[in-house]
């Protein structure tokens, strides 16, 4: 759980935001030869709130595969 104190899914709710995290402090999570997969997730049906940044959406549930499109292996 990269340091979060809350056990959830967290989530960012637009890919400006996933850039934004990836081109900072997220990315440097990561070694450069690591693959990452983008994934789209469909919120529709779950239960989903702010986290305590404008950047991140959390889940407190499991989110159904059929929710979750791969969009990208980078």
């Amino acid at each position: 759980m990269l340091g979060e104190e809350l056990e959830a899914v967290y989530l960012f709710p637009s890919l400006e935001d996933l850039d934004n995290a990836l081109s900072n402090w997220l990315g440097e999570l990561f070694d450069e030869e690591e693959s990452l997969v983008i994934l789209q997730v469909d919120v529709t049906g779950i239960d989903v709130e702010r986290g305590e940044v404008e950047y991140e959406i959390l889940s407190f549930s499991t989110i159904p595969p059929a929710n979750i499109t791969v969009l990208q292996i980078i």
